[in-house]
């Protein structure tokens, strides 16, 4: 018997030891979370096909006296035949089904429906009548957002506290956290013409889950994200110019909603490895540029609004990162958004004016085209 990601099983020595790795089925593909979506079989048409699911091959027992083998799964765990979930292999009270030998050798498919606690706790035993058993070892890996700032909290007050404390001096994301100096809406020193600041940054601290799997030599992970920006120009009354500028609009990927568009592949704003209490840290630090405000003729406000969708996703003997679909996603997604209002001090410079938005979902996500200085 072997089992291990789609794309190839675990060899038999690793079966117990080391074990298979696959994702647990939290994510939400098509509106429902996966663990609960029975027939899930596509998601959306930007979406992904359920396919965090790992494969078992059982063999045919040496010799074959007839009869049938008695597969036992663990209780966090669904059969399929088929790598999307189509139909499901019926286990019954006790987590058995029993297999003709005829029937062998056959291939399923593993759903993990909840996180690992330990490593390779996912039990997999095939036993054919007391002459022969075989079995394998599974991890279901997760990760959840466990700690965020995005309130008004400085650097230096955050590092005295767990987890920012533990931010490796040096390693990424702790250089840009020092520049930054907070979190929050910033205060801007100066009229945002000529300069290219930060006014805004949010802090997210994610742990992988089970305990240890950050340690195991195949298993890598990314913190990543998806983001949407749109620029909006204004007249006194608040009414919509079109000005003809739009350079820094930018719109969620369309052909997958798993895609990355900003995911430098430099890393400095995110940890590239979880630490030793598996805690992976990301900053986003989004703000108006110079460019925003450099067009002429009766504009007296700008709207800058960024969308963001923040994930974590594993690749299994997969060293990833940068834009793109790689891996696979491993977190709920978690939403931020903030808006940045910039008017005209009457010199024809701009400032930041007083209002603002800075929040952290899920559920504080739009992409529709909304007034963002409108709160009703």
């Amino acid at each position: 018997m072997g089992s291990g990601q789609v794309e190839g099983s675990v060899p038999e020595a690793d079966e117990m030891t080391v074990g298979a790795f696959t994702v647990a089925n939290w994510n939400d593909t098509d509106g429902v979370r996966d663990d609960q979506d029975n027939d899930g079989v596509i998601a959306t048409a930007a979406g992904r096909d359920e396919i965090d699911l790992m494969e078992l091959v059982i063999d045919k027992p040496t010799p074959d006296r007839g009869g049938w083998v008695t597969l036992t799964a663990s209780y966090n765990v669904r059969l399929r035949n088929e790598e999307t979930k189509v139909t499901e292999v019926v286990l019954d009270a006790y987590g058995n089904v029993e297999l003709l030998t005829s029937q062998l050798p056959m291939t399923l498919y593993v759903e993990v429906t909840s996180p690992s606690t330990s490593l390779r706790d996912v039990i997999i035993t095939a036993d054919y009548q007391g002459y022969a058993s075989d079995s394998v070892a599974a991890t279901g890996i997760w990760s959840s957002l466990t700690a965020v700032e995005y309130g008004d909290a400085t650097y230096a007050d955050m590092i005295q506290q767990s987890p920012w404390s533990e931010v490796e001096a040096g390693k990424p994301p702790q250089p840009k956290m020092e520049e930054v100096g907070g979190t929050g809406l910033l205060p801007i020193p100066t009229t945002v013409e000529g300069s290219d600041f930060v006014c805004n940054a949010v802090w997210m601290c994610f742990t992988v889950t089970p305990p240890g799997i950050q340690d195991e030599a195949a298993v890598h992970f990314d913190l990543t994200r998806r983001i949407e920006r749109k620029v909006w120009a204004l007249d006194a009354s608040k009414s919509v110019i079109e000005h003809g500028q739009n350079p820094l609009t930018v719109s969620f990927p369309e052909d997958d909603n798993e895609e990355a568009n900003d995911d430098s592949s430099l890393g400095e704003d995110e940890s590239d490895e979880p630490n030793d209490n598996g805690h992976m840290f990301t900053l986003d630090a989004p703000g108006p540029q110079a460019t925003v405000p450099a067009v002429p003729g009766g504009i007296v406000y700008f709207v800058d609004r960024f969308n963001a969708e923040e994930f974590v996703r594993v690749g299994i003997n997969l060293l990833f990162g940068g834009n793109g679909v790689a891996g696979s996603r491993c977190s709920g997604k978690y939403d931020w958004h903030v808006t940045h209002t910039l008017v005209d001090d009457g010199t024809g410079e701009f400032t930041r004016d007083a209002t603002g938005r800075n929040e952290i979902g899920p559920g504080h996500i739009s992409v529709d085209d909304y007034y963002p200085w409108d709160d009703t």
